[in-house]
């Protein structure tokens, strides 16, 4: 079918109406304007085709049959899928089926939106599928929504990467599904990329589900190239297969495997997202890559999981060690909800902010981060080790105010009952109590211990998320007069450049111990005379240093504590 309508495409047409693609042979790279929003399976977009019967779904068989690079333009429209699949990835019916290197450029991500029409729509919205060659593709400035992958159509309920490079910029995916077949759970609500590459840049992934792992983003199989994800917002997805304990991720799950391949996570947001039945509400991290998962600059909040790590939680991958670090990280206000005897695995119940539970090694290094204010039913609600070879290694970081709930008292760290797992410090930690062993150089533990965190708030910094579906950065601020203030490690080169907003560090004497740097106020007093020169008059300095000076108190008195932007939910 495909070489028959192939032929039809070159064939030129007598009499033939201007056409609101442009003009081109079917074998060359151009742009493709569909000019009608139904769904209609025959591919009319070339040279001379009849007005209105260039559909989105035409318009990506035309670029199918290409030799590769065409561009589809979409207007700020509603482009809903309405033919039923019909159990071939041929694109005749069912998702679209990319199978040649393209672009998909909307009008915005507000504007311009894929869906589907169905009771429920038994399909995905998109799969890249290598059909003959990995193709690459690019989509962007649009919302993929109502996706619903049912009978054995598989991950992916918005989005799926097969084997190929794709490229997601500017987009919302929201409200999609990878349901149940046979019993069994499909992964990534939102978007699912196994054996491929990916990369997003200022794209939401929001409100998806998942009977399986990666409620929102699932990342699975070996990886041949960079992997990156950078001003983003997972936030309001659910991992909810009940059936499998070694299984979750509520917002992200990383199973990413070693093909000389990598995986960054920079400028993250992931907030309320669950694992109602499984570990890791946040972040399930099981990568198996010989550089491990890096993230930088994230905030993981008021995420919560029934088993293991409310934020994140870190196990061993079937193909080797796992290796995480964070530096600049916000883990705050995440929660797990296991208790003894309710048939979930031994040592449920733990980690609240960070779990481990491994059956062979897995390490998480945490540079400059604040751990804070995370609860769970079992001792250590902030960073949680349950078996042998577990190691999480601190530097610069803040360990304060997690609550074991079942015992009511604060719980920062627990390192398990088997002996090996081991609680590493590198230095400049502080906790306000003494579970994490922090008695490494620079550091200081117990009750007294208090650096008076803010609220999570907006603090300023980068905006995470599609264009009209965002986040501010949120973090918690130290106040002036703050005991982690000027107190992380001395050596510059040991720190991070900058913080979590991208605030250059450091701002005073040395850096502050956390994600958040903190700013002095600066005064200048109205017709104080400049460094350096002299006054017009007599006026002496004497009153306006006392006037900086009051002015400074009262600020450190203050705080931080009530500002605008505080984050309501």
């Amino acid at each position: 079918m495909k070489l028959r309508r192939f032929a039809l495409l070159a064939l030129p047409l007598a009499g033939a109406v201007a056409p609101m693609s442009l003009p081109r042979l079917a074998n060359a790279a151009g742009t493709i304007i569909p000019d009608t929003n139904t769904d209609v399976a025959s591919p009319n977009c070339g040279l001379g085709h009849p007005a209105g019967s260039c559909s989105l779904r035409g318009a990506v068989d035309f670029a199918n049959l290409s030799s590769g690079g065409d561009t589809i333009q979409l207007n700020a429209l509603t482009y809903t899928l309405t033919i039923a699949p019909g159990g071939t990835d041929d694109n005749t019916g069912g998702d679209l089926e990319l199978t040649q290197s393209m672009t998909i450029q909307g009008a915005g991500a507000g504007q311009t939106i894929i869906t589907a029409s169905g009771s429920p729509w038994p399909d995905r919205i998109i799969e890249v599928d290598p059909l003959v060659v990995a193709p690459t593709v690019t989509i962007s400035d649009l919302t993929v929504t109502g996706g619903n992958t049912l009978g054995n159509e598989g991950d992916g309920g918005g989005i799926l990467n097969d084997a190929s490079t794709l490229t997601l910029h500017n987009v919302v995916v929201d409200k999609n599904k990878a349901n149940v077949f046979s019993g069994s759970g499909f992964n990534g609500g939102g978007v699912a990329s196994e054996s491929g590459t990916l990369t997003m840049t200022n794209s939401t992934i929001s409100n998806n589900e998942a009977v399986g792992s990666g409620g929102g983003l699932y990342l699975f199989g070996p990886t041949t190239a960079a992997n990156s994800f950078s001003n983003m917002l997972v936030t309001g997805n659910t991992a909810d297969q009940g059936v499998i304990f070694d299984a979750g991720g509520g917002g992200i799950y990383d199973g990413l495997t070693n093909g000389g391949g990598s995986a960054s996570f920079t400028d993250l947001m992931v907030t309320k997202n669950h694992a109602p039945a499984m570990s890791g509400g946040g972040i399930y991290e099981e990568n198996g890559l010989a550089g491990g998962a890096i993230y930088s600059k994230v905030t993981l909040s008021k995420n919560d999981a029934k088993n293991f790590g409310g934020g994140i939680y870190v196990n061993v991958a079937d193909t080797g060690a796992t290796t995480v670090t964070m530096t600049n990280a916000t883990i705050t206000g995440n929660s797990v909800s296991s208790v003894s005897g309710d048939g979930q695995p031994a040592g449920s119940g733990s980690g609240g902010g960070v779990g481990l539970l491994v059956q062979g090694t897995a390490s998480l290094t945490l540079n400059n981060a604040t751990i804070s204010g995370n609860t769970s039913t079992q001792p250590g609600a902030g960073v949680a080790e349950m078996a042998s070879g577990d190691t999480v290694q601190f530097h610069n970081t803040l360990v304060v105010q997690n609550t074991d709930t079942t015992a009511g008292a604060t719980s920062n760290c627990s390192a398990g009952s088997s002996g090996g797992a081991l609680l590493v410090s590198r230095g400049y930690n502080l906790a306000d109590d003494t579970t994490c062993a922090f008695t490494g150089t620079g550091d200081r533990q117990g009750s007294t211990f208090n650096p008076n965190l803010g609220p999570l708030q907006d603090n300023t910094g980068p905006t995470d998320g599609a264009p009209g579906a965002t986040s501010p950065t949120l973090t918690e601020a130290l106040p002036s007069g703050s005991i982690a203030i000027d107190t992380a490690d001395p050596a510059g080169a040991n720190n991070p450049a900058t913080d979590e907003r991208g605030v250059t560090r450091p701002q005073g004497a040395q850096s502050d111990v956390g994600a958040y740097e903190a700013i002095p106020p600066v005064f200048v007093a109205p017709g104080l005379p400049a460094a350096g020169h002299a006054g017009s008059g007599s006026q002496s300095s004497g009153p306006w240093a006392l006037l900086i000076l009051a002015a400074t108190t009262t600020l450190g008195a203050v705080g931080l504590r009530g500002a605008p932007g505080a984050d309501p939910g």
